[in-house]
């Protein structure tokens, strides 16, 4: 039998475009990526535009963009710029931090489909707050720890120190902050 072979086609990726500097840098920029973080950023702009019109005082995308450049209807600068436009940076910046944090891992993981649950990490804070609410005796609406951090140091009125008779370390946290505030008025 004989085989006859074929000679491979060789397929070559698009070269990406290099941006340098008179300094030495440089940036590698592919075509594709630029066209999909541009259209990203398109979105991301006309969702905020939309976003900053919405609500009980609409206003038109045409008057949000006067607004924002100082044009606007009367009373819709303290509503756009004062109200809403810190709402829709939040929404976006939070927005761009989880996606930023989502490559970070998956790039620290070596592995494009990875996400937290895979080694573990959403057990793991299952885990931490079971622990929280059971033994340390927490509620699901208040920390132990960060009435521990406002509460320290003790204050001197505090009757219940740490390793007292009876004393758990909920409730010297919360006998600390409420002398503390006692003694703050």
């Amino acid at each position: 039998m004989n085989v006859v072979r074929t000679p491979a086609v060789r397929r070559t990726a698009p070269r990406p475009t290099v941006l340098r500097t008179h300094g030495g840098l440089s940036l590698r920029l592919g075509r594709r990526a630029l066209l999909v973080c541009g259209l990203l950023a398109l979105t991301g702009a006309v969702v905020a535009v939309l976003s900053l019109g919405t609500g009980s005082y609409h206003l038109a995308p045409a008057e949000v963009l006067a607004t924002l450049f100082g044009d606007g209807p009367p009373g819709a600068d303290f509503v756009v710029t004062d109200l809403r436009l810190p709402r829709v940076l939040d929404g976006l910046l939070a927005g761009f931090a989880m996606g930023m944090s989502g490559a970070v891992f998956q790039s620290l993981a070596r592995n494009p489909l990875g996400s937290p649950d895979v080694i573990g990490f959403g057990s793991g804070a299952s885990a931490g707050a079971l622990v929280s609410v059971i033994l340390l005796e927490a509620g699901t609406a208040r920390s132990p720890s960060a009435r521990c951090s406002a509460a320290w140091p003790p204050p001197p009125r505090s009757t219940c120190w740490p390793g007292g008779a009876g004393c758990t370390a909920t409730g010297w946290c919360s006998s600390a902050s409420a002398a503390r505030r006692s003694s703050a008025r």
